[in-house]
């Protein structure tokens, strides 16, 4: 029986191994260059990104993720 109507997921076990496989080599590319760019050890960087983990500006900055803090693009219009 397939469940993938349910998880999202389907296929064939060797088909889902090879997916998961694929998405683990992507968060393994992905977390060497986020630590190259951070100065972070991949420890640091995998620790972070295991569950959803979200970052205001000022935590961003902290972590080295961003550089700094860009005030607005646009200015505001006044309306007459």
């Amino acid at each position: 029986m397939s469940l993938c109507w349910l998880t999202g997921w389907g296929g064939s076990a060797t088909s889902i191994r090879n997916i998961s496989e694929s998405i683990q080599e992507t968060r393994r590319v992905l977390s060497g260059i986020l630590a190259e760019h951070t100065g972070k050890s991949m420890e640091e960087i995998e620790e972070a990104t295991a569950y959803d983990h979200y970052m205001n500006a000022k935590e961003a900055i902290a972590f080295g993720i961003c550089d700094a803090i860009q005030g607005p693009l646009h200015k505001e219009r006044r309306t007459k």
